[in-house]
């Protein structure tokens, strides 16, 4: 279209320019559609506030709500299904029967969920959980929050000021490198929350990322939609297929 507006507008001497965009438009190529894997996904929808969220008198209820959520899933044969971040409001590794619950149900469906860790010797971790075929794997959050789940100084002063302003709180530990899970044969990048608006979790091109978030803390607020934004910017940016799970936010596939 530019090269004819060309050689309609431009007098006749400069006519030969029209073939710029001509040539251009040779060199373009129109890229490869991205489509997700061939897997049927549950990505249920839930709203619990933050102020329900840890309050132990809830606690029991979101167990059964998850374990319901799985059920139907299994029921509409789905194969996986993604709950968001925090969906068990405890310390997973640290509570044997609903383990063992859900690696029960991991003969029927493949289940991510977040919860917290503790390790004895390391401290705590926010993680994902992922159970298949009587398994479990735990992928550690990377890139921690800074003041809400790290304070971003020299350990010298972290104590310092844990103590002054967060009564005391430890940091949450991290881990080093990502973590794919893999599901039917195919790796799924696990990211948490804010670090899947992040390079860091692209690395090595991941063509899956499975992310989890708990958005209650931010409603009511405009950072669902940025998070979903950057999300789709990132999703585009490295041509990966996105499972979005989130409490209380955008929820769904984000394609390339």
């Amino acid at each position: 279209m530019g090269a004819l507006t060309l050689l309609k507008a431009l007098p006749k001497r400069y006519k030969l320019i029209a073939i710029i965009p001509l040539f251009l438009a040779t060199l373009w190529q129109t890229p490869t559609p991205i489509t997700p894997p061939a897997i049927n996904v549950a990505l249920p929808l839930m709203h619990i506030p933050q102020s329900q969220r840890w309050d132990a008198a809830y606690q029991k209820e979101a167990i059964a709500l998850n374990f319901r959520l799985i059920e139907e899933a299994i029921e509409e044969e789905k194969e996986l299904i993604i709950f968001p971040e925090s969906a068990f409001p405890l310390y997973l590794n640290r509570a044997p029967k609903i383990m063992e619950a859900l690696k029960a149900y991991s003969k029927k469906i493949a289940i991510v969920t977040g919860a917290l860790t503790y390790e004895e010797k390391q401290g705590f971790f926010n993680s994902s959980y992922f159970f298949h075929n009587e398994e479990m794997h735990i992928a550690h959050k990377i890139i921690l929050v800074p003041f809400g789940e790290e304070v971003p100084f020299p350990s010298f002063m972290v104590e310092i000021i844990n103590k002054l302003f967060f009564d005391g709180a430890k940091d949450y530990q991290k881990a080093k490198e990502p973590h794919d899970f893999l599901i039917n044969g195919i790796p799924f990048r696990s990211a948490i929350c804010f670090e899947a608006t992040t390079d860091k979790l692209f690395e090595g091109n991941p063509k899956q990322m499975i992310a989890i978030s708990n958005n209650a803390w931010f409603s009511p607020s405009i950072e669902q939609t940025l998070q979903h934004l950057l999300l789709r910017y990132y999703a585009k940016k490295y041509q990966t297929v996105i499972y979005h799970s989130a409490n209380s936010g955008k929820s769904g596939v984000i394609l390339p």
